[in-house]
């Protein structure tokens, strides 16, 4: 896990400050991203249910991911193979990460206290 990953995931209780520095469209981006991330650890790719994959469409779109990859995804969700959705999963995980991660790196100074 990357330190920009764990200094964000700290953030996580106090994420109202990403209001500041991201605005309101930006904050929702970090905040639905970590909303991603949270839902993908708790999806097991054997049991996938349309409101899982509902879910996870919408907050794909809402931390402004393509169409054509939220589609892949959700198309991968849907079939058969176990091995497919875990990977449809992980990959859902690494797109919120990656958002949390660039939302931390943009105002990495605002967010960690700086020590002397």
């Amino acid at each position: 896990m990357s330190d920009g990953l764990v200094e964000c995931l700290t953030v996580k209780s106090g994420l109202i400050r990403f209001r500041t520095f991201l605005g309101d469209n930006g904050f929702s981006v970090a905040q639905n991203a970590l909303v991603l991330y949270e839902t993908c650890k708790d999806i097991s790719p054997s049991e996938i249910t349309n409101q899982n994959v509902e879910t996870l469409g919408t907050l794909l779109g809402n931390v402004n991911c393509y169409p054509q990859h939220i589609e892949g995804i959700i198309r991968r969700l849907r079939g058969e193979n176990i091995e497919e959705r875990r990977g449809a999963i992980l990959e859902a995980e690494e797109l919120a990460l990656d958002k949390m991660n660039q939302a931390y790196e943009l105002f990495r100074d605002e967010l960690v206290p700086k020590t002397e």
